[in-house]
């Protein structure tokens, strides 16, 4: 006899009786060799199957407003907070630069700077509704494809995607 690999902590054993044709598998309720009660074991199985129902990525929140959105102007990376200086304000930094050096402009930015940069651009372009409710639609399908891979020459490379 040895521990269901899928029901453990459960109290569940299985005996493997030898079968070439087939695999046979019984069954018993052993509660005595149970390492936490049956209920919490029930209660911490209906949790994690309701936590299930979607995957991970789509219930994680983005840390910053732009997190995953930047480009680099210069090579199409992705850009990626860098640290923090000494009064706490958050650096940006082209993933190219910061992990391979191939970046051919690997300047850093303040991320509060460039979030502000964006946010004035966007009220001066966005004065009307229709202009708002087109740029919704393509904020909520942009992040539903951002967990898909996509190579760098999708991307835009013009130089002023991320300088401000």
């Amino acid at each position: 006899m040895e521990q269901s690999p899928d029901g453990e902590g459960s109290g569940h054993r299985q005996a493997h009786l030898p079968s070439k044709p087939e695999k046979r598998v019984a069954h018993s309720e052993v509660p005595d060799l149970a390492l936490i009660p049956r209920e919490l074991f029930e209660a911490a199985q209906s949790r994690k199957e309701a936590r299930s129902v979607t995957h991970p990525h789509q219930q994680r929140r983005p840390r910053n407003m732009l997190s995953g959105l930047l480009r680099c102007g210069a090579c199409g990376a992705g850009m990626s907070t860098n640290g923090k200086d000494k009064s706490g304000r958050i650096r940006i930094r082209c993933s190219a630069a910061t992990e391979s050096g191939t970046c051919p402009d690997p300047k850093t930015f303040y991320l509060e700077t460039v979030e502000t940069a964006v946010l004035n651009g966007l009220k001066a372009e966005m004065r009307h509704p229709d202009v708002i409710a087109e740029y919704v639609r393509t904020y909520h399908e942009e992040r539903k494809r951002l967990p898909q891979r996509r190579p760098k020459s999708a991307w835009p490379t013009s130089s002023t995607t991320s300088k401000g």
